[in-house]
């Protein structure tokens, strides 16, 4: 994902969608589009999107998403970029450099205090103003019904065999394959502290498991 200098994601979609400042075509969608495929969908338990999806076949993973989840995968894909960075370069130049701290969380190995997760207050500040951010656009229904329309042609084009198994279930052709990887992925950790943070069909894996 590209990011600014502040290390935030999507903040020229966001602003520009937000305020209704242009009509957004495919391509320009398509940073988000895949934003929600490879880390916002880990918000939602594995199992209990295939029960969903059995009662929506008609329904694609927007309409199950909330504002909600996707300001948690943004929080944690900015709280922890520098770190899966790092990590990355060390793998490959067999270095053990430690020196890439989270941006919104105590480090690993830290205390935290009893009943409370480990985000700081400026991380819950931020994850309020995102998750009033993407409410908006939810909220606007030409906006989501064109997020919608430009999200099965995504599904259609990079997750084939999904789109396949859903597209003959709804009754739409296609043949019908196996359950794809993608509903299996892990999840990652939401805090309890908060109501908000949390979406009711997560379970409590490792963060770590977003990359």
């Amino acid at each position: 994902m590209e990011e600014d200098d502040d290390g935030k994601i999507l903040i020229v979609f966001r602003t520009l969608a937000i305020e209704k400042l242009c009509s957004f075509k495919y391509e320009q969608m398509m940073p988000f589009l895949r934003f929600l495929d490879k880390y916002a969908r880990k918000i939602v338990n594995g199992d209990e999107m295939k029960k969903w999806r059995i009662r929506n076949v008609d329904k694609t993973l927007l309409h199950k998403l909330t504002p909600a989840d996707v300001a948690y995968a943004t929080l944690t894909y900015e709280n922890k970029c520098a770190v899966w960075t790092e990590d990355l370069a060390n793998r490959k130049n067999e270095t053990t450099h430690k020196e890439a701290k989270q941006k919104y969380h105590i480090g690993k190995g830290a205390r935290v205090k009893k009943y409370c997760d480990g985000w700081t207050a400026g991380g819950r500040d931020y994850y309020k103003v995102l998750t009033a951010q993407y409410k908006k656009l939810w909220d606007d229904q030409v906006f989501h019904a064109t997020l919608v329309t430009h999200w099965r042609r995504y599904e259609s084009e990079h997750n084939q065999s999904t789109y396949k198994r859903k597209a003959s279930e709804a009754g739409l052709g296609g043949s019908d394959v196996d359950e794809d990887s993608d509903d299996a992925e892990d999840e990652i950790i939401l805090s309890g502290d908060d109501e908000s943070l949390c979406h009711d069909s997560c379970t409590t894996n490792e963060i770590d498991d977003m990359v």
